[in-house]
């Protein structure tokens, strides 16, 4: 789910949780201070656990922004997700961790995703930094570490002092927060009697407390490179209720047009700046660019997004597009990622005016563009009336 501490600065920040460490804790499912489903709190598999086919256990009495969660997982390999959220501000402000136990040894095991809004951005955080493959154990209980401190954070699993995930960049900026586990199992999954997909126990939290190797972990993470040449800043209006498939009208006139930011990875997170509305099940909005051309010109526009878009060179329509995830027929991740298109842009003398229509239902609602034109032609973010 997104900029870079360098040199003795890291070391700081790592080493800063350690000094306000308040000792480790405990959190036996029988206590007080669990929020579960009826009857999910119970023995299972030889611990006292939390364990049910879908549902949340918070803790909001326990507020952590740096430091240590540790907790046993059992997970029994069916198609199913198993969850740690962290940080939460809110029930829709928050940090996760999954396990895909279906998916164990492929690239995307582990998943690290930010949440805006409720929604999740998985679609966006991908590849080194935000996924990694793990021969997770089944059907037996594992151990397993998160250390967090400042915009860092690394997963440990089982007795292997190497990191299996290592987050070099969260998404979110660093506030106190509660913790929940959760797991999930979508409606067509089968499970055999007696079996769950995923089960916790054993949960200790060690507010500002990181061990020395994890710490040295965090000091150590590098986050990648940003993408050269992608677009940094635009201008965006406010969202509107989308209905299935492309936008095929330009936008209309006196939208309230306001500047906002990609993220140092190159991708404009839109759920970060640009409120859902309420109650919207596929939700679209407009975001603009002008180009300045000396003469006529065609730039070329490589283009990445979620879920879809459509292109507007003033009022015409150049390009739309659809690159949301499909479980099969065919299938599609809908990962996010420059090359998802690429346009001729035919530019006139003078202004003009550049709009994306972006839409997005699942995963992660993002812009990406690289922009390259020629000589007389320059690019700005506008966003006047």
């Amino acid at each position: 789910m997104r900029n870079t501490a360098m040199g003795v600065l890291v070391g700081l920040v790592v080493l800063a949780p350690v000094a306000a460490a308040q000792g480790a804790r405990e959190l036996p499912f029988d206590a007080a201070g669990w929020e579960a489903p009826a009857g999910s709190l119970r023995e299972y598999a030889g611990r006292l656990a939390f364990a049910t086919a879908n549902g949340h256990a918070f803790r909001r009495d326990i507020p952590l922004q740096d430091g240590t969660i540790e907790f046993d997982l059992r997970v029994s390999g069916h198609r199913s997700f198993a969850y740690l959220l962290f940080r939460m501000e809110s029930q829709t402000e928050f940090e996760e961790l999954y396990f895909r136990p279906h998916k164990r040894r492929l690239p995307d095991t582990l998943q690290y995703n930010p949440a805006f809004q409720g929604r999740g951005q998985w679609q966006l955080y991908h590849g080194p930094g935000a996924t990694a493959a793990l021969d997770l154990p089944l059907d037996t209980w594992v151990h397993v570490r998160w250390v967090m401190s400042g915009r860092r954070g690394a997963l440990f699993v089982g007795d292997d002092p190497k990191p299996a995930l290592v987050v070099p960049r969260l998404a979110r900026e660093p506030r106190a927060g509660g913790f929940a586990l959760r797991t999930f199992t979508p409606g067509d999954e089968t499970l055999p009697a007696g079996v769950l997909p995923a089960a916790f126990a054993n949960v200790v939290v060690r507010p500002g407390e990181i061990a020395p190797e994890a710490a040295a972990v965090l000091a150590a993470a590098v986050e990648p490179a940003p993408v050269a040449g992608v677009q940094r800043e635009w201008c965006a209006a406010p969202a509107f209720a989308a209905t299935p498939g492309p936008v095929l009208a330009p936008p209309p006139a006196g939208l309230a047009w306001r500047r906002v930011a990609s993220e140092p990875a190159g991708f404009l997170e839109l759920t970060r700046h640009v409120a859902i509305p309420e109650g919207a099940r596929r939700w679209a909005t407009w975001v603009a660019l002008t180009l300045e051309a000396e003469q006529a010109a065609t730039a070329r526009l490589d283009l990445g997004f979620s879920d879809a878009v459509s292109v507007f060179l003033g009022d015409r329509l150049l390009y739309s597009g659809e690159a949301g995830y499909r479980f099969d027929q065919p299938r599609r991740e809908g990962l996010l990622a420059l090359g998802q298109n690429v346009i001729g842009l035919p530019l006139a003398a003078g202004r003009n005016e550049l709009r994306f229509a972006v839409s997005d239902q699942f995963g992660g609602w993002a812009l990406m563009a690289k922009l390259e034109a020629p000589p007389g032609v320059t690019v700005r973010a506008e966003c006047a009336p």
